[in-house]
């Protein structure tokens, strides 16, 4: 029975994620938490990519996964700067992780893989730092959580660009809007 609850609950988790997230009267879609920062989403090609099937369904995993994180992000920091007026208090991000630990990367990917973990963690560590007013919005950019998830984030794009250097310039996009949209700076 738990098994099955598990199954029927990842299932439900990633059809929310690839059209909208609804946290009580609000709801955000992937689509808008990527305008709302703004930023391009170009969305990974399985279909034209030239990496093993492997890669392909795991990329893919992990670019859901990390669209929903960006959309736990921009539903926080819309949350945060309306003083509680708008957006929603991120709890999503256990679920996220959740998935993302239970996510056996191909070989090749393990660092990369580890990079978005942290980084993930990281980012709702600096969310609820603010969210309990230890740090200053207005710096953002020197806070140290937030600085470090930034860093990792390019790191994990540049073992895609090192480790897929054939893949097609769509799939190189989507590379950096992924991750890029997923970055607080």
């Amino acid at each position: 029975m738990i098994k099955n609850s598990k199954y029927y609950l990842n299932i439900l988790f990633l059809i929310l994620g690839s059209f909208t997230i609804c946290l009580d009267s609000f709801c955000l879609t992937v689509q808008e938490a990527y305008e709302a920062i703004p930023h391009r989403r170009t969305v990974f090609d399985y279909n034209t990519s030239l990496m093993s099937t492997q890669e392909k369904k795991y990329l893919s995993k992990v670019f859901n996964l990390t669209d929903l994180a960006t959309v736990e992000r921009v539903s926080m920091l819309i949350w945060l700067t309306s003083e509680g007026q708008a957006g929603e208090v991120a709890n999503n991000y256990s679920n996220i992780l959740n998935r993302l630990y239970e996510i056996n990367p191909p070989a090749g990917l393990v660092n990369f893989h580890k990079l978005i973990i942290s980084s993930i963690e990281e980012q709702r560590k600096a969310l609820y730092k603010w969210e309990n007013s230890l740090f200053d919005y207005s710096k953002l950019s020197k806070e140290m959580l937030v600085r470090s998830s930034s860093a990792k984030l390019k790191r994990a794009y540049s073992i895609l660009m090192k480790k897929y250097p054939k893949e097609g310039n769509h799939n190189k996009q989507a590379f950096f809007d992924h991750l890029c949209a997923l970055d607080f700076i």
